[in-house]
């Protein structure tokens, strides 16, 4: 005979059980994921370096990439005018199983070389005279993100950002956040700069 005391405790000890069976298992998941997507984008980092590094500023399909994507009139957005660079952030994106948009932003892709220097370099092609006088002056110039010259050995790093979704596995990251970088360093071809 059933105490009446007892008659609900195995469907609570079951929701219980269920509970934390699944929270587990959704932090197993999770994890892979995490795990996934760091590889995936070490991938697309480096199939975009080895892009880069070929000198070429088409997106693979013919497509020229210089002055693609930005307002030179924008600071936050003119850095991106070389095509090689704009080349080599469309590989990146092609490669990453559609990650891409969901762990970086463009700004998070950094060039430098091997001593950790900005490859960066100035644009006189765009007149860019803010005070009016008619001449780019001493320091009205800007500088825009380039993959290096034929020969520079190039590191490009991803500064990535994924969210997390499970609760549980959010008490073990800060700001709920899995944080990582995914680099790759290769050295330019001798290709003719156009």
């Amino acid at each position: 005979m059933i105490n009446r005391n007892e008659k609900g405790s195995s469907a609570v000890e079951f929701a219980l059980v269920v509970v934390l069976f699944l929270t587990l298992l959704f932090s197993i998941v999770e994890y892979a994921l995490m795990s996934y997507i760091h590889l995936t984008m070490q991938h697309a980092v480096r199939e975009g370096t080895r892009y880069a590094v070929t000198g070429r500023s088409d997106d693979g399909q013919g497509n020229d990439l210089e002055y693609a994507h930005f307002d030179v009139g924008d600071e936050e957005t003119r850095w991106l005018a070389n095509g090689r660079f704009n080349a080599m952030v469309a590989k990146i994106h092609s490669q990453s199983m559609g990650f891409f948009d969901r762990v970086l932003d463009p700004s998070d892709i950094v060039v430098t070389d091997v001593n950790g220097n900005d490859t960066q370099n100035h644009d006189w092609s765009i007149d860019y005279d803010t005070n009016g006088n008619g001449v780019e002056d001493a320091g009205e110039g800007w500088n825009y993100y380039y993959p290096g010259n034929p020969g520079n050995i190039i590191v490009v790093k991803l500064n990535c950002t994924w969210h997390l979704l499970t609760p549980f596995l959010k008490l073990f990251f800060t700001n709920g956040e899995y944080n990582f970088t995914v680099s790759s360093t290769m050295r330019n071809e001798q290709y003719t700069a156009s």
